[in-house]
């Protein structure tokens, strides 16, 4: 079957599975719940191409290079990321020197929350490194 973009067909079809997969998880388990979430969204379908290079494109390519920073890190995480695990945050925290973490509130429980966190986090990290 060929995808066109802005077909309602595919948009209608993927609202009713996304929302019969909400309904079979979001009572059991709040990672399905969040994760099914992401499919209400059909730019995946006409923008696909990024989700496949997202893994790529990375500027360090092996754990060595993370112990030769020297520069201070910020890193930003949530744990319902599907694109981002958080272990890989996690690991970013524990191999980097100079680094900072915090966990954000997904957008998906608290959008508004979610944007506040990262202005504070980013400010905060800004001004620290400046003194």
């Amino acid at each position: 079957m060929k995808i066109k973009k802005g077909s309602n067909f595919i948009v209608s079809r993927l609202d009713k599975v996304v929302l019969i997969l909400v309904s079979i998880f979001c009572c059991h388990s709040n990672e399905i719940f969040f994760f099914c979430v992401y499919f209400i969204d059909i730019d995946p379908i006409n923008y696909y191409r990024k989700f496949m290079d997202i893994p790529s494109d990375r500027p360090i390519k092996s754990k060595s290079e993370l112990t030769n920073l020297t520069i201070p890190v910020l890193i930003l995480a949530n744990k319902f990321d599907v694109i981002h695990p958080i272990e890989y945050s996690l690991f970013y925290e524990r191999n980097i020197e100079n680094a900072i973490y915090y966990e954000l509130t997904p957008k998906t429980v608290d959008a508004e929350k979610h944007k506040m966190e990262i202005d504070t986090y980013i400010n905060t990290f800004i001004i620290d490194s400046q003194k």
